[in-house]
C-alpha cells in the first residue's frame, strides 16, 4: 500500500492483530538517516526504532510489529542524529483489530439441562461426538483427550494426580477458519464398569496472533485454548449415582 502525505489522517489504516508490517519512507532529498517512531495509544509508550537507508539516503525501511493501537511517523535525522522533520506532520494512525478466542459449540453429546454428566449404558461401547469450532485467525488442530488409565501417584496420603491423555488429534488445512469436528470415541471395557466415571474434554490449536502480546520474538506462536465447558464432565456407563 503506498499513501501520499495528502491520504495521512483521513482514515486509519486496519491492521490484524500480531501482524508484521514493513514500513518504507521515500524523501525527495538526501538526509542523513531515518528513525521509526512507535507511539502506543493506549499507554502513551514511544519506542523509536531505525530505519535501513537505501536508495543515496532518500529511502529508508524497517519492519515492526502491530499489537495494539498506534500512531507511526518517520523521524528524519541529520548529521549526529539531529532531528530535522516529522513525516507526516500528522501522524499515521493504525486501529489494531483484537484476535479473539477461537468457540467450540458441542453439538452432540447435550447434556440435559442443567447437568454436566451424561448417563450411559454398560454396555455403551463407543460415543459420537460433534462440535462446531471456529476462530477468526484460523483453526489449526483439535484435540480430544480423556482421563489417564495410568494416573501418576500422589504423595503420600494423598489422591492421584489427575491427569488427561490425547486419544485423537486432527489438524486443518492452512487458512481453515470454521470446522465440523466429528469423532467416535470407544470405550474400553475397563471403562464401562458400572459407578465409573469418564471426563472427555475437546481442545483446539489456533493461530494465536496474541501470543505476540507475552513475547514479541513470537509474533505468529501456536496457541492451544481449551473450551470452557468439557464435552461432558462424567460420562457415566451406569446412570449417576
Amino acid at each position: 500500500m503506498i499513501l501520499n502525505a495528502a491520504d495521512v489522517g483521513k482514515d486509519p489504516l486496519i491492521v490484524l492483530q500480531g501482524s508484521k508490517v514493513e514500513m518504507t519512507s521515500v524523501v525527495d532529498v538526501p538526509v542523513g538517516g531515518a528513525m521509526l517512531e512507535l507511539r502506543r495509544m493506549d499507554d502513551g509508550f514511544v519506542e523509536q526504532v531505525p530505519m535501513e537507508s537505501a536508495g543515496a539516503g532518500r529511502r529508508f525501511s524497517t519492519t515492526f510489529h502491530v499489537l495494539s493501537n498506534m500512531n507511526i511517523a518517520a523521524l528524519i535525522t541529520m548529521a549526529g542524529n539531529q532531528t530535522v522533520a516529522h513525516l507526516p506532520e500528522k501522524s499515521l494512525e493504525i486501529a489494531c483489530t483484537k484476535d479473539e478466542k477461537p468457540t467450540i459449540t458441542i453439538n452432540e453429546p447435550r447434556p440435559e439441562m442443567g447437568k454436566d454428566t451424561i448417563a450411559l449404558s454398560t454396555s455403551t461401547s463407543e460415543l459420537k461426538i460433534r462440535a462446531s469450532l471456529k476462530d477468526d485467525y484460523g483453526l489449526v488442530s483439535a484435540h480430544l483427550l480423556t482421563d489417564d488409565p495410568n494416573p501418576r501417584p500422589g504423595a503420600a496420603g494423598e489422591k492421584a494426580a489427575a491427569a488427561m491423555v490425547e486419544v485423537h488429534k486432527e489438524s486443518f488445512p492452512s487458512g481453515t477458519r470454521a470446522k465440523e469436528f466429528t469423532f467416535t470415541l470407544p470405550f474400553k471395557p475397563e471403562q464401562r464398569r458400572a459407578g465409573n466415571t469418564i471426563t472427555v474434554n475437546l481442545d483446539v490449536t489456533t493461530i494465536a496472533i496474541s501470543a505476540a502480546r507475552r513475547s514479541r520474538a513470537r509474533p505468529a506462536a501456536l496457541e492451544r485454548e481449551k473450551m470452557g465447558t468439557p464435552i461432558s464432565k462424567g460420562h457415566r456407563p451406569p446412570p449417576p449415582s
